[in-house]
């Protein structure tokens, strides 16, 4: 990686911390008030991919809700 690209990446990550910040310092503001129950961790890039390749469960049969509403009857 060039000098130049690593500067980007710098100065991009800085942006991001700072934007991070603003954030954080906005929830602990609406946490205050009562607005915010909770503050939660930034997603990292693992997460954010793991969440894209997620697929459903097939299930044979009848439906799960079918399930849980005969169930509950």
């Amino acid at each position: 990686m060039s000098e130049t690209n690593r500067a980007k990446d710098r100065d991009l990550q800085a942006l991001l911390d700072r934007q991070w910040q603003e954030r954080l310092e906005i929830q602990r503001i609406l946490a205050k008030d009562g607005i915010f129950v909770q503050i939660g961790e930034p997603l990292d890039e693992e997460y954010i991919r793991e969440f894209h390749e997620w697929k459903p469960i097939k299930i044979e049969g009848v439906s799960l809700s079918e399930t849980i509403i005969k169930d509950r009857r």
